[in-house]
């Protein structure tokens, strides 16, 4: 079927299914669903649960849906769908079924509209809340009305069957091995019982098989019942039952262990509360946090957890940010700051004006990009998918040639096929391409709680490659928040008269060193005149009048420049972080600005030397002086001063030539956005910026803490490490397994528990991840 569609035609649903704990259940499920006709493409990720849909821009047949879903063993997760009836008058029938409904299906939340044109009556079934929906509706231009009081929610069952049925299976199969003994060997008996303990135990796993079946998958439900049914054929009904019961209660034990790695990505999810204090004129009140808007005040209690993003109006507190930023120590804040939703309030009482909604929150922004980070597979896990596909269909060959081959020489049929089954047992490849997954996903989280926000496992694994790190300067390496050092004169103007000139013009930039210059001014209480035909010159400094009479201020480099248009008279003397002022006769004065190095820059630094992170290098449009200076405070191996913004990028891709290593640079977000994207790997500093550096970096440090970049490398090194752990462990225990067939000491059962047992450790060792690293830092 024809589906080449672009791409802005499509429309992404997330669905939450349970009931799927297996990577290559989902795989079916997946292309069985892309066999529909409108859902272009469909993945599911394991770990957090969510089946992920771009379909052409139509209602989705609802029905269908969950068909599908049901038939390979998954349903809809509960409290997610809702089913609301509408009566939506408008002009008449025709726009209703058409106008209405084409603007609902634009909604990432809408998944099915059906209605009733003689009527004018709607129903939509929707993931969002009835209010939200009847707002849009409203928003449209329809009259609402409601046909039901509450929506009917879209609810399965919970029955927890594959636990009851194994429970069934394993009585049975009990019965059936006592009354063997009983016996001194397999009577219709203890066949009937092993019949029903196959059964009973087998529901579940002949259901996918068959799903699998209809996509032509060759999962392990396939490879299990081939398997079942060939004992069955040799009359081995005792092998036959205690493997489909150890296989069912490997399921059931396989879907604890991915809910464990589930609840860690839930616990981050939880941390924000739903509801907040919302102020008003006459007192305040308890109120959903989808219902508050930016610009209200909030009121957060002492000891409680804040609900939205937003700036401090009244009161001091101090809030541990340890959920957002990683930071282990409580943060004072004072009127004027920012709060991040999430974080715990200390023992004061606080009045927040909110400044996003709660779905733009950091923390909604945060759990969005972890989500997404989750979905999208790392090179290593790729190579582990192909290398599955591989593995899974050469087993199976070498499973017949152990059946056909041998025989042809021993005459050993019903011996030589039995082992061939064992193979089949073996040739799961389930351990192998659900341990890096669970392992990515756990370091992920992990990471997020420690304040790195991470957007992807292929930028996990790529910081552990890192051998080269530029840093910017400015923001980065120093705080970021110059101050005003010294005014000097080097001219017949005071240095109240100097700084007037400068903060009267630098008053309509928006360069980071006009605000030192204009709070000094503030300071004094001088007072600025006009400023006019004001221009920045990126990278320079910034001309405009005052008085009628033009001036320049800027770096050395634009002095320099001007000083071969005209002779200036004046004495010029480059002292390190220092702008000018002149006019077009002469140097009138300089301006000494001081941008302070953060404490952890140098521990920052020391500490990834130690780790064999090497060269170290700094880039800055900051002169030579001022750049030495820092570098040789820091130990850095190299630094590139004097740089235009469009420099800095070419500079870049030098280094990256010249190391021929993995590069990460790390910026602050703002004008380092070309340099974070050409880098293998771009680091932003959060919280200085962090909007745009959640958008333009691979990693962003939530709370500007540079010793986060060694824990970065570290917690990379140790995931990976971990992984390479799994896969050697899931490819060497099945390998023993293959040789142990020869012998004929594997078997059946013995398979079937070795491989639960391969996914049991892996997943177990995978979420090691979660746990803290150890310390770098004392």
């Amino acid at each position: 079927m024809d589906k080449s569609y672009s791409e802005s035609d499509l429309k992404d649903i997330t669905l939450h299914v349970d009931g799927i704990d297996c990577a290559q259940c989902g795989e079916s499920l997946c292309a069985d669903l892309e066999r529909s006709n409108n859902i272009t493409t469909a993945q599911f990720n394991i770990v957090s649960s969510e089946l992920e849909l771009k379909i052409e821009p139509v209602e989705v047949d609802f029905p269908h849906l969950k068909k599908i879903i049901g038939i390979h063993g998954g349903q809809l997760a509960d409290d997610k769908f809702w089913s609301s009836n509408f009566i939506a008058a408008k002009a008449n029938s025709s726009e209703v079924n058409g106008h209405l409904t084409a603007k609902l299906l634009e909604q990432p939340e809408i998944l099915s509209v059906s209605s009733n044109g003689s009527k004018d009556q709607v129903t939509v079934i929707h993931t969002n809340s009835r209010e939200e929906l009847t707002k849009f509706m409203t928003e449209f231009g329809f009259m609402v009305q409601n046909l039901t009081e509450k929506p009917t929610e879209i609810k399965q069952k919970a029955r927890n069957w594959p636990l009851v049925l194994t429970v069934i299976s394993g009585l049975f199969c009990a019965a059936g091995i006592g009354l063997g003994l009983l016996n001194s060997g397999q009577s219709e008996f203890s066949v009937g019982f092993y019949f029903f303990a196959i059964i009973f135990g087998g529901i579940f796993t002949g259901k996918k098989a068959l799903a699998a079946i209809r996509v032509f998958k060759l999962d392990m439900n396939v490879l299990m019942c081939i398997a079942v049914l060939g004992a069955i054929g040799i009359g081995e009904w005792n092998e036959a039952a205690m493997v489909v019961f150890l296989f069912s209660l490997s399921n059931l034990l396989e879907s604890y262990s991915v809910e464990r790695a589930r609840n860690a990505i839930k616990k981050l999810m939880n941390i924000s509360p739903d509801m907040a204090l919302l102020k008003q004129d006459n007192g305040t009140i308890l109120k959903n946090i989808k219902d508050i808007k930016p610009g209200e005040i909030i009121l957060i209690r002492a000891g409680e957890r804040v609900p939205m993003d937003g700036e401090v109006m009244e009161g001091i507190s101090h809030l541990d940010q340890s959920p957002i930023t990683g930071e282990s120590v409580p943060v004072e804040k004072n009127p004027g700051e920012k709060i991040f939703a999430g974080s715990i309030n200390g023992t004061g009482v606080l009045e927040v004006r909110v400044t996003h909604s709660s779905n733009q929150s950091t923390l909604a922004r945060i759990i969005k990009l972890v989500h997404k980070a989750s979905s999208q597979k790392a090179p290593v896990e790729k190579f582990v998918d192909k290398f599955a596909k591989i593995y899974t269909p050469v087993v199976v060959l070498i499973a017949i040639s152990i059946a056909l081959i041998p025989p042809l020489f021993s005459g050993e049929w019903g011996i030589w096929f039995y082992r061939s089954l064992v193979m089949l047992v073996i040739a799961c490849p389930c351990a192998l391409v659900i341990s890096t997954p669970v392992t990515l996903v756990s370091g992920l989280t992990r990471a997020a709680r420690d304040g790195l926000l991470i957007k992807g496992g292929s930028f996990l694994e790529m910081a552990g490659k890192i051998k080269t790190v530029v840093f910017d300067k400015t923001g980065t390496l120093t705080k970021g928040n110059p101050e005003l050092k010294n005014v000097k004169s080097l001219s017949g103007l005071s240095t109240d008269e100097i700084l007037m000139i400068a903060a009267a013009i630098e008053k309509k930039s928006e360069h980071h060193l006009a605000k030192p210059i204009i709070e000094r001014a503030k300071k004094r209480a001088l007072h600025l005149p006009e400023a006019g035909s004001v221009i920045s010159i990126p990278g320079k400094g910034i001309t405009g009048e005052v008085d009628g009479k033009k001036y320049f201020i800027g770096n050395h480099r634009f002095f320099e420049e001007i000083l071969l248009q005209i002779k200036l008279n004046g004495k010029f003397n480059t002292s390190g972080s220092a702008i000018y002022l002149w006019d077009e006769v002469q140097l009138l004065g300089e301006l000494e600005i001081f941008d302070p190095v953060r404490e952890e820059s140098a521990e920052a630094v020391a500490a990834l030397k130690k780790m064999g992170v090497a060269p170290i290098i700094m880039l800055t449009g900051d002169n030579k002086l001022a750049a030495t200076r820092i570098a040789q405070n820091l130990q850095l191996d190299d630094f590139h001063a004097e740089l235009l913004p469009d420099e800095k990028m070419r500079r870049l891709a030098d280094i990256m030539k010249k190391t021929n290593s993995k590069t990460a640079m790390v910026g602050d977000g703002i004008n380092d956005a070309p340099a974070l994207a050409a880098a293998d790997l771009g680091i932003a500093m959060g919280e200085g910026g962090t909007d745009i550096a959640l958008e333009t970096a691979d990693i962003a440090l939530m709370n500007d803490d540079l010793r986060k970049i060694p824990s970065l490398v570290q917690l990379s090194r140790r995931v990976m490490k971990i992984v390479r752990q799994n896969i050697a462990a899931a490819i060497l225990i099945k390998l023993i397994f293959t040789l142990l067939i020869i012998p004929g000491i594997a078997t059946l059962w013995l398979a079937v528990i070795a491989d639960v047992g391969t996914s049991l450790l892996v997943i177990l060792n995978g979420m090691r991840a979660l746990k803290k690293t150890p310390a770098i830092f004392n």
